[in-house]
């Protein structure tokens, strides 16, 4: 499945995703005789998976070993270079640790705050807003597979295509498919993209 990605440039300075953006945005992307069937703001806030938990304990684990051992040397050492090295490598674990359990999180509310989605009768659209701007399309008459993952409250994940994992040096890295995180609406929209993917929508729509 085919996923292009382009980047656009804007006058504007950076600044956060709203309505008038989007419809400003999408519009200036249709191609002749496409049309907008939906768009919305990405679901803002912090989103916790089921594998975060495992990182977040793992991250300040390695966080308070290692600021233990980071206070023990200030203590119980004379203050030398071998310290002062010693010292420096246990606040980079303290970081690594913090990264490992809240990194990835701060920086997916971060991309979402910066994001606008857009269903057409052709595409999905992902637009990324920031100092260069970049637009992800996704032709739905060609999406392998569109995976829901609900949430409560009418929210949602939708999977627009599929995770690839490759074997890199001696472990996996995964390139996660483009993807609509949504605060409402998640299976009303799913149900959109299925009845574009199957030709059904404009037949649902006349009736």
């Amino acid at each position: 499945m085919p996923v292009r990605k382009q980047s656009r440039s804007r006058s504007t300075q950076y600044h956060q995703p709203s309505p008038e953006d989007g419809e400003a945005a999408f519009n200036a992307i249709l191609a002749p005789g496409e049309k907008i069937l939906w768009w919305s703001i990405a679901e803002h806030g912090f989103i916790f998976y089921r594998s975060d938990y495992l990182k977040i304990v793992g991250g300040c684990i390695f966080s308070m070993v290692a600021s233990i051992i980071a206070i023990q040397m200030l203590i119980w050492q004379p203050f030398t270079g071998n310290s002062l090295f010693g010292v420096l490598g246990c606040g980079l674990i303290i970081l690594f640790g913090l990264d490992m359990g809240f990194g990835r999180t701060w920086r997916d509310a971060h991309r979402r705050k910066r994001s606008l989605y857009a269903i057409t009768n052709n595409r999905a659209l992902i637009w990324l807003f920031g100092r260069k701007n970049r637009v992800t399309e996704i032709p739905l008459a060609k999406l392998e597979k569109c995976t829901l993952i609900e949430r409560q409250n009418d929210g949602g994940t939708i999977v627009l295509g599929r995770d690839v994992r490759r074997w890199v040096g001696s472990s996996f890295y995964t390139t996660l498919a483009p993807r609509f995180e949504l605060a409402t609406n998640a299976l009303w929209v799913y149900r959109l993209i299925e009845a574009v993917r199957n030709g059904t929508y404009w037949l649902n729509a006349e009736n």
